[in-house]
């Protein structure tokens, strides 16, 4: 079975605050929900990776290991995500646009073109 993005992201993100609640706030999902994320997520490792008091919480040592990919890959996501929005808008891409050798001849020394 696959570590699961959604499950990870809600281990990065209590880990990143050390508080379910402040991570449930930023994810804007239940502090339950997000628990039960983060328990699938140990469950599928085998291992904890959080030490929960009423508190605090704190990485175990496994948790700290998986944090650091945890991290990366929530840095690609975001990436990803933001990407895909400028794509989305226009921000990104290529625009071809049809001119006269004249127009060319005018505005080629100006702008970068490709034929």
């Amino acid at each position: 079975m696959m570590v699961n993005l959604i499950h990870l992201k809600a281990f990065y993100m209590v880990a990143k605050y050390r508080s379910f609640t402040l991570a449930a706030r930023e994810l804007d999902v239940s502090q339950s929900t997000l628990s039960l994320q983060v328990q699938e997520l140990e469950k599928h490792c085998g291992f904890p990776l959080l030490i929960r008091d009423t508190k605090h919480v704190e990485l175990t040592h496994e948790g700290k290991l998986i944090y650091h990919f945890a991290e990366r890959i929530s840095d690609l996501t975001d990436e990803i995500a933001n990407t895909i929005a400028d794509i989305n808008n226009l921000n990104l891409g290529t625009l071809k646009i049809g001119a006269t050798f004249l127009t060319l001849a005018k505005f080629g020394s100006r702008y970068y073109f490709s034929c």
